[in-house]
């Protein structure tokens, strides 16, 4: 193998080539590969054996060195991106936990030895840049240092084996067993850190492996300056052989740690809750679908009784009476309204209406002293007996009402996107991000696509799909549906596809039978490993549960309501819980009239948007509630990374 080549499968390993970040990471995985990388190197000192000159050992090292550095600049800055997101807090957290148990006598910590590594390296890479300038005599100094006879590089690329994988695990934890540990015993470790904790150890990994690389390259380099200087006969203790054998068995070692623990740890991506959630922008609400509304018993019902040949009008005189009767009124025309009672009379009734263009009707109002809402100043003005109530003598009614009426308001959001949206897969394009948006009155799941381009992801080419893109088609109206009394139930499954699959398409579909309800479909299309290229014709869209069998609609198994009844507004609540179960339903109703005058169509929906960065693909989608006590909560996706280890 050439040195080219070498190096080339070193950026492979770290993702970085050019402009682009290598799809899958097939070279690392294979540890036959990095052995045969190891002897590669450790063989251009033997080719030298015959060369009795510094300079060409110079010459022959320059270019590894070169491309080296170049490369670990670009790794440096790879973790710079991660930084502020995930990787710098994570190592913290960990390397943390790890010292303040573990590093007794030796006060050293892993990120100290790294560094060490780091500075060898750049006082072997600055001979390479200053060789020309140097003399024998200087050279004799750099072979005869401390760094070369008392083995300090060897010893501290042992320090480092020994802090991830220590000889007695039962005894002492290593850095692997503490990140496993933290990853699932701490169910908000991913959130809001861009790459999965699998992904997170597999960037370790190659870290790791790097470094190793570095040692090798120095060690090899330095034998190769000995020989030069002493001939054939080595007076070093340290050896290229020896640090072949024992690159070879640590990377051997890496390997199968680090896949056995990859294997163990969560794919899963999702965002954190937002600290002050900003409406439009953090969540979303189904505005005016389902809420509190205050009726009067004199509201006249349309003309229903039929006497000598004439219709006649009647009167409600009780709250009860309005439960299942239709009214005829104009701005109420078109309103489900159900589950009347009655409160009092319109002289004990205080109302404050929320101002114009606001999601809610009222801000609260009040019956004698009871406040059914927010205890809070006015904003606009408080009003006695008005609007329906129009008369002190008739009944005060509380009723619930649901509103399929799009245009009744002109901020009304009462449908959900039944659009497929799909990545540009002819163009080797896949999905990597998705998100919730408003378009025409309706929720859409929005989706973020990156590309192939030779087996390789380019990351200038990541960009969301824009939403207009099926608003040309001539069947528009069947890609919304209208939530209502029937219809207003959402399942929570994470759909997860078949091995080779990467998600390239998402949309929602509604079931009219029992159970009634919005489900996630997703679209998966096969990669070839070999081509770099997706398979378009063997695409396919999978619903939640077992992929075997994910072209029925399995939605008769038995599944876990989550009940909200009279829970708070969202916004109101923080700290939430993150649900990591799946096979479940909500359904969309009011909030609870005391907290929040019912005012509030809960669940929220969080419009985060939940993406990988860097971009990488992704082998599942899925939907969870975000959940506290009495709160009613967020829907929220999730995303899958594609398995490494599969």
């Amino acid at each position: 193998m050439k040195i080219p080549e070498i190096l080339t499968g070193i950026l492979i390993i770290l993702f970085v080539n050019g402009e682009t970040t290598a799809m899958f990471p097939m070279v690392l995985m294979n540890v036959t590969e990095l052995i045969s990388w190891g002897n590669a190197i450790s063989n251009v000192a033997v080719s030298n054996k015959e060369k009795k000159t510094i300079h060409i050992s110079i010459q022959t090292f320059s270019g590894i060195f070169e491309e080296t550095e170049a490369l670990w600049n670009k790794f440096n800055d790879y973790y710079d991106k991660l930084s502020q997101k995930y990787y710098v807090r994570s190592k913290q957290e960990i390397y943390e936990d790890h010292d303040s148990k573990f590093l007794k006598n030796d006060k050293s910590t892993l990120n100290d030895y790294t560094l060490s590594v780091d500075r060898f390296y750049n006082d072997a890479y600055n001979l390479i840049k200053l060789g020309g300038q140097y003399d024998k005599i200087q050279f004799m100094n750099f072979q005869s240092s401390e760094f070369f006879d008392k083995r300090s590089l060897s010893i501290t690329l042992e320090k480092i084996y020994q802090l991830i994988i220590p000889p007695n695990q039962l005894i002492r934890q290593g850095f692997i067993q503490l990140f496993i540990m933290n990853a699932k015993q701490n169910v908000q470790f991913e959130c809001d850190k861009y790459i999965s904790a699998q992904q997170y150890m597999f960037f370790f990994y190659g870290s790791l492996i790097i470094t190793e690389i570095k040692g090798l390259i120095i060690l090899t380099f330095a034998h190769s300056i000995l020989q030069n200087l002493r001939g054939h006969t080595m007076v070093s203790p340290y050896n290229s052989k020896l640090a072949l054998k024992e690159f070879e068995e640590r990377v051997m070692d890496y390997h199968y740690h680090m896949n056995e623990a990859m294997a163990s740890l969560p794919t899963v991506i999702y965002r954190c809750e937002a600290h002050s959630p900003v409406r439009g922008k953090d969540f979303i609400e189904f505005v005016n679908y389902r809420r509190a509304i205050l009726l009067s018993s004199s509201i006249i019902l349309p003309p229903h009784i039929k006497y000598n040949g004439k219709y006649h009008i009647k009167k409600v005189t009780t709250c009860d009476e309005i439960n299942s009767s239709s009214i005829n009124q104009p701005h109420l025309k078109g309103l489900q309204i159900s589950n009347c009672k009655t409160l009092g009379s319109g002289a004990n009734v205080g109302i404050c209406h929320a101002k114009p263009n606001s999601s809610r009707k009222y801000q609260w109002f009040k019956v004698w002293s009871q406040i059914y809402g927010r205890n809070e100043e006015c904003s606009t003005s408080i009003q006695t007996g008005s609007g329906d109530l129009d008369t002190i003598n008739n009944h005060f009614c509380l009723c619930y009402a649901t509103d399929n009426n799009l245009h009744r308001f002109n901020n009304s959001i009462l449908r959900i996107s039944m659009a497929s949206q799909k990545s540009d897969i002819h163009n080797n394009m896949f999905v990597v991000g998705v998100k919730f948006v408003v378009y025409e009155g309706g929720i859409h799941l929005q989706i973020q696509q990156s590309k192939f381009i030779r087996g390789e992801l380019n990351s200038n080419a990541t960009v969301w799909k824009k939403l207009d893109d099926f608003a040309q088609d001539s069947k528009r109206k069947l890609l919304y549906s209208t939530l209502s009394d029937f219809l207003g139930q959402l399942y929570l499954d994470d759909v997860m596809l078949p091995p080779k699959y990467l998600v390239t398409g998402v949309r929602f579909l509604s079931r009219s039978t029992s159970p009634a309800g919005y489900y996630l479909q997703v679209h998966g299309t096969p990669y070839d490993l070999q081509t770099g290229k997706l398979n378009p014709e063997d695409s396919m869209w999978f619903i939640g549960g077992d992929w075997k069998y994910s072209k029925r609609l399995d939605y008769e198994r038995d599944r876990i309501e989550i009940k909200i009844l009279n829970h708070d507004d969202p916004v109101r609540c923080n700290r939430y819980n993150y649900d990591q179960t799946t096979n479940k339903f909500i359904q969309f109703q009011h909030s609870s009239v005391i907290k929040d005058a019912g005012q509030s169509t809960i669940p929220y929906i969080d419009a985060q948007p939940v993406e990988i960065y860097p971009p990488f693909p992704l082998s599942g989608i899925g939907l969870f509630y975000r959940e506290k006590a009495d709160c009613g909560g967020y829907i929220a996706p999730r995303i899958f990374a594609m398995d490494i280890t599969q």
